[in-house]
């Protein structure tokens, strides 16, 4: 039998590190080219960061050039720093402006009489302190004339004595700044006033050698647009009418500025017509005349029943239908339009004539005084002291000029004048009619013939005295229109809450004021709507508030206490407990003003505590004069400068004899260089945008104007430009390095071939030539204004071009690159947003895409390494499998050859 011979060599040759070892070193040649390409794709990322940080310092430029502060930003050249300081904000425009100061703010101070000390008694009595209530005013210039204003200028007067004399009326704010102008001039016998909206010269010399005359200087039309350039051959000269409503007026020019009360969403007039129909009104929105006609004309169920116009001042309805009945007109609703608008007298023939809208120039409406009661015109009789004697028919009186002017010119049988002079009190508050004569025959009389008019004024006289004096006449100048936004002690608005009121008979009702409580008249609803107290609300009747009278029939007082600790009560002024008032009744009255309750005890010193204690609007002190006999005074200012803050002072017999030592006035600035030029005033010496963007503090009054320049600063613009061509020639720079490839070395840039590199370029390149803006430009694009690439391919700006656009063509530069839409900053600013913004920009696409990249070759590589070690646990499983195998193929060699052996040796 032959042998079986066996090899045991078949895989001995085979090493397993070795397979390890070349299968490894596959994988890793194949991660080592991924990992090159994340590397290359991390560089293009940094790269990126690297281009879109240098960028970023473009979008500072974009946001520079592209607003309006950039190029608003002005130098100021002003000649005469001495008499003003002026100063620009980012909204003035260059140029040059023309304004001289006129007129310097002032605050009002009062002093009273000497005392020997500030610690001697003054006597008992009432000092009312109060922010309004003044029976003359200063109609504005610009309301002459149908608003058209006057022509300032000056004007030359002649009386009839042939004296002649000119005025100036370059500095007129108001038409009592022209009136006193004219009686403040020296040289003629004339008297300015003024009536039913006329100015009137009265001629004082006595004589009838010439006419009176007035006439313009150098060609002007002052005169004219006065109403007055005339001559006359008689002692008055009446002017043109030149102030009178029309449907352009606003309503808070009506009335002395005493507006109605109204609710919004409801109707606040009920017309009732002569066939008996009715229909509403409702006022809500109206600002003009021309919006109430309309409002009137136009209302749901009117349809031409009703006509409403304005006539000679004031409304007039005319019912146009028949029948028995007679036109009515009512508030409804809680408005109170009817008194305020003058709708309250009867219809007489189907027409209402309603009352006049507006008093004379500087004048108050006669039912405005007394608290709001008005008076009774009528007939008066009036004698002065030299015996002459006449009686006045005012029975169609409305306006307290028509008054004075008819005492002022009143004559006896005769054709006399009498020597009577009707005019403002000295505290501003009522009048006095002084007797001019010198003569003691007769005693000042004056008395009510019809009607009770003399003693509504307060100037019923029989007395042998030079003058008779009204007193306050107590002049409305709040009402249930008024807001409480300045109500409070301190001036500041009513604060919310809630407060108790206890009448006389001792119930109790909480008074609730909410943010929706804005207007005295609102206050007045909710204390009158409570029903369990017996107290009636109602305007006082000093015409600065309002009053709580008790109607409950008890015997206590009227007590009113804040509640949950605020301080609504004392800020409506009715904090406390009642008094008795004029009537016998338990009131508590709230007055808008200051009023001292002086006792026999106080001195001067005590006075000024209590000013101090009751508001904020006035300031008072004790100030020595330095003479030798009572040298102590009370000195009482405004807290407020300006017209707006004068005072009304009334001691009510005291005696204390104040005296204006300053009166409050605005500062007045003239805009240009002519007299004829715009006049503007303020309560302080600062003006606020006189000119858009220009703020002027007035040092002094002026004896000429002054120029001011404002102009680029272009120093600054050169800047700005400069920082954004420095910032486009380093992005370049960085773009070529970044971008770079050196053939020699094959040194490549980070993002040498990238295209978003490219793209940046091309977009940023396309700003530079595309044009934009009208066509009449002389801006429209970087190249066309001297930005241009040089011949190193930088950006270069040609600074003589860019001098000459900034001297000549400022404007269109500014437009070029602030304009907001199509400016060069804004599309600046687009495109670098578009590169760089966080969410869509282009760098962060692209960035995304690299990462999204980079991610898959890390997957690949973790997948290949998986791959490798399976690879490695499967070789090694085969290779035991092997072994076994033939380890145990020997096995099997080994017994078959000793068997074989074994057979052998048999």
């Amino acid at each position: 039998m032959s042998s079986l011979s066996i090899s045991t060599g078949l895989v001995s040759g085979i090493n397993y590190d070795d397979v390890i070892k070349a299968l490894t070193a596959r994988s890793e040649a194949v991660i080592a080219r991924h990992e090159a390409k994340v590397t290359e794709y991390e560089g293009t990322k940094q790269g990126i960061d690297i281009f879109q940080s240098q960028l970023v310092a473009m979008s500072i430029n974009a946001a520079t050039l592209k607003s309006k502060n950039t190029f608003g930003q002005l130098t100021i050249n002003n000649p005469d720093t001495s008499q003003m300081t002026v100063r620009s904000t980012n909204a003035a425009t260059a140029g040059t402006y023309v304004f001289q100061a006129l007129q310097k703010s002032a605050t009002q101070q009062v002093l009273s009489r000497g005392y020997a000390s500030s610690t001697q008694t003054i006597g008992a009595g009432q000092i009312t302190i109060a922010r309004g209530g003044a029976v003359s005013t200063s109609t504005p210039s610009e309301l002459i004339n149908n608003g058209s204003g006057i022509n300032r200028g000056k004007i030359r007067i002649s009386d009839r004595s042939g004296a002649t004399a000119e005025v100036d009326l370059t500095k007129v704010v108001s038409m009592q700044d022209a009136i006193d102008a004219i009686n403040n001039t020296s040289g003629i016998a004339v008297d300015a006033t003024s009536v039913n909206g006329r100015i009137v010269l009265l001629d004082t010399s006595g004589s009838t050698t010439s006419n009176l005359t007035i006439t313009e200087v150098n060609n002007g039309s002052t005169a004219q647009s006065l109403g007055i350039r005339q001559s006359v051959a008689s002692s008055t000269l009446t002017g043109d009418s030149i102030y009178q409503l029309d449907q352009n007026f606003t309503l808070d020019l009506l009335n002395d500025g005493l507006t109605f009360r109204g609710f919004t969403g409801a109707t606040d007039l009920k017309m009732t017509t002569a066939d008996g129909s009715t229909f509403e009104v409702n006022l809500d929105g109206v600002t003009t005349i021309k919006d109430v006609l309309d409002k009137i004309n136009g209302a749901t169920g009117n349809s031409g029943k009703v006509t409403a116009s304005l006539e000679n001042d004031r409304f007039v309805l005319t019912d146009t239908t028949t029948g028995a009945g007679s036109l009515v007109v009512e508030d409804i609703n809680n408005a109170t339009i009817t008194k305020v608008l003058g709708l309250d007298p009867a219809a007489t023939g189907g027409v209402l004539t309603g009352r006049k809208l507006i008093a004379g120039m500087n004048s108050v409406l006669l039912r405005n005084l007394n608290g709001g009661a008005g008076v009774t015109a009528g007939e008066i009789s009036i004698t002065d002291r030299t015996g002459k004697t006449t009686n006045l028919n005012l029975s169609t009186a409305e306006s307290l000029d028509e008054v004075l002017y008819a005492i002022n010119t009143a004559t006896d049988t005769n054709g006399q004048r009498l020597s009577l002079k009707a005019t403002v009190n000295d505290v501003g508050t009522g009048i006095k009619i002084v007797d001019s004569s010198g003569s003691t025959t007769s005693n000042i009389q004056i008395s009510d013939v019809t009607g009770t008019l003399a003693a509504d004024l307060k100037i019923t006289a029989d007395v042998a005295s030079n003058t008779v004096n009204s007193g306050s006449l107590n002049r409305r100048f709040l009402n249930e229109g008024s807001a409480l936004a300045d109500y409070a002690p301190d001036g500041s608005t009513v604060s919310t809450g809630s407060f108790q009121i206890t009448d006389g008979a001792g119930n109790v009702g909480i008074i609730t004021i909410s943010a929706n409580v804005q207007t005295i008249g609102d206050v007045i609803d909710r204390i009158n709507a409570n029903s369990t107290i017996n107290i009636k609300a109602q305007l006082n009747k000093t015409g600065d508030g309002f009053e709580l009278i008790d109607e409950s029939g008890g015997t206590g007082k009227i007590k009113v206490e804040e509640l949950n600790g605020g301080t609504t009560a004392k800020d409506l002024r009715i904090l406390g407990e009642s008094k008795v008032n004029g009537s016998g009744q338990q009131a508590i009255i709230s007055r808008n003003a200051i009023v001292l309750d002086v006792t026999s005890t106080d001195t001067l010193e005590n006075v000024v505590t209590k000013i101090k204690a009751q508001g904020a609007f006035a300031n008072a002190s004790i100030i020595n004069d330095g003479s030798s006999f009572n040298a102590n005074r009370l000195s009482i200012s405004s807290a407020l400068s300006g017209k707006a803050g004068n005072l009304m002072f009334d001691d009510t017999g005291l005696g204390i004899g104040f005296s204006t030592i300053v009166q409050g006035q605005d500062a007045v600035l003239r805009l240009g260089g002519s007299d004829n030029s715009f006049l503007v005033s303020s309560q302080t010496n600062t003006f606020t945008n006189v000119v858009t963007g220009i703020n002027i503090d007035v040092l002094k009054t002026g004896t000429t104007p002054v120029e001011i320049t404002l102009s680029p600063k272009k120093d600054a613009i050169k800047e700005e430009l400069t920082k954004f061509v420095e910032n486009f020639n380093a992005v370049i720079d960085l773009t070529k390095e970044l971008t770079k490839f050196d053939p020699e070395t094959q040194e490549r840039g980070i993002l040498q071939g990238s295209s978003v590199v490219q793209r940046t370029m091309q977009r940023l390149d396309a700003l530079l030539f595309t044009q934009t803006g009208p066509a009449t430009s002389t801006v429209r694009s970087l190249v066309g204004m001297g930005i241009k690439y040089n011949t190193e391919g930088q950006l270069e700006i040609d600074e003589d071009k860019l001098d000459d656009l900034l001297e000549s063509n400022y404007a269109d530069l500014t437009t070029f690159f602030s304009e907001s839409a199509t400016g060069f900053g804004k599309r600046l600013e687009d495109a670098v947003d578009s590169l760089t913004d966080t969410v869509d920009g282009t760098f962060i696409l692209q960035k995304n895409a690299i990462d999204t990249n980079i991610n898959d070759i890390n997957e690949r590589v973790e997948n290949l390494q998986a791959l490798l070690e399976s690879q490695k646990t499967r070789i090694l499983n085969q290779l035991v499998a092997m072994d076994s195998a033939i380890s145990s193929l020997n096995n099997q060699q080994e017994s078959l050859t000793a068997i074989l052996n074994s057979n052998n040796k048999n």
